[in-house]
């Protein structure tokens, strides 16, 4: 009996398989030596093609590390989303205690991708900020609506911080507050975004940590702990 399916949809059926698997023996490379370990070379050696025949698929290692990138931080836009569906009935903690707990997870569960939101080093890569950026954004923006609805709701108990308007830095946090409020109808006082930066920068700090393999016996238990001192912190 000949193959009811059409050669286009046979070969791009195959393209996507190529493509999967050229992502997961890339992945592999980096959990294994992290990011700068991504070779080209040897990833068709393992798919037994010549390395020309990966340009077929990405322009180069730029193009591939840019899209293991943009996946990884989509991957994690999905798990926060889910665990705030979860988390909505039980209120706002609840919904900022799942935020926490699915970065840690997520990170944890997906190390390659984690370096590589990290920014580890890639020889001869740039990050393009313009197509990177906003996808860092989409997930820093569903942090900072929960913290809006509980400043709006009167719950945080967040210090006034004007007294550091004479900071060096604190002219990036008005372009933060311009960008949040035109793009993401996010609008809260600039201490707001503060502490929003702040919670992200300890979840993250956390999951470098334990990678690291630094004061080992205080994981996962530290991760409870210290979510549940910084929840505490800002009031709810």
């Amino acid at each position: 009996m000949s193959d009811p399916t059409p050669p286009t949809n046979r070969r791009e059926r195959l393209r996507r398989e190529m493509i999967a698997e050229i992502k997961l023996l890339a992945r592999q490379q980096m959990t294994l030596a992290g990011p700068g370990a991504v070779s080209l070379n040897a990833i068709a050696r393992q798919l037994g093609v010549s390395p020309a025949a990966i340009y077929r698929y990405f322009d180069g290692i730029g193009a591939l590390i840019t899209e293991l990138t943009l996946e990884g931080l989509s991957a994690l836009e999905n798990k926060i989303k889910q665990s705030l569906t979860h988390a909505a009935p039980l209120g706002l903690r609840a919904e900022l205690r799942a935020i926490g707990l699915a970065y840690w997870e997520w990170a944890i569960e997906n190390r390659a991708d984690f370096m590589l939101m990290n920014a580890y080093p890639v020889p001869g890569y740039e990050p393009p900020e313009e197509i990177i950026e906003p996808a860092v954004q989409k997930v820093f923006v569903l942090f900072l609506d929960v913290l809006q609805r509980a400043y709006q709701a009167g719950k945080l108990n967040i210090p006034d911080i004007s007294h550091l308007a004479n900071q060096p830095h604190w002219e990036s946090y008005q372009k933060y507050d311009q960008l949040w409020r035109e793009k993401y109808s996010v609008a809260v006082p600039l201490a707001v975004y503060h502490y929003g930066f702040a919670g992200l920068s300890l979840f993250n700090g956390m999951v470098l940590l334990h990678m690291q393999q630094r004061f080992a016996p205080a994981f996962p238990d530290g991760v409870e702990i210290e979510l549940s001192a910084f929840l505490d912190r800002i009031g709810l």
